[in-house]
């Protein structure tokens, strides 16, 4: 159920939740933050990492690398 409200619609979801829910979520998801030049960069957790590199096109399609 909470993935199926996930899928439909993750930002409003993500924007509704408390601070430790979203803790727990990005938790979920990442494996670790990497501060670098200036920028934080996350290292995706499996099968998250396909979704976070995926290429979308001008069209708005999505395309696996």
């Amino acid at each position: 159920m909470y993935l199926r409200k996930l899928l439909k619609n993750p930002i409003l979801l993500y924007k509704m939740m408390d601070f430790e829910q979203k803790r727990r979520f990005l938790k979920s998801m990442v494996e670790n933050f990497i501060w670098k030049e200036g920028n934080l960069d996350m290292v995706w957790k499996k099968p998250f990492d396909l979704v976070a590199e995926r290429s979308i096109s001008n069209d708005g399609r999505v395309f696996l690398k």
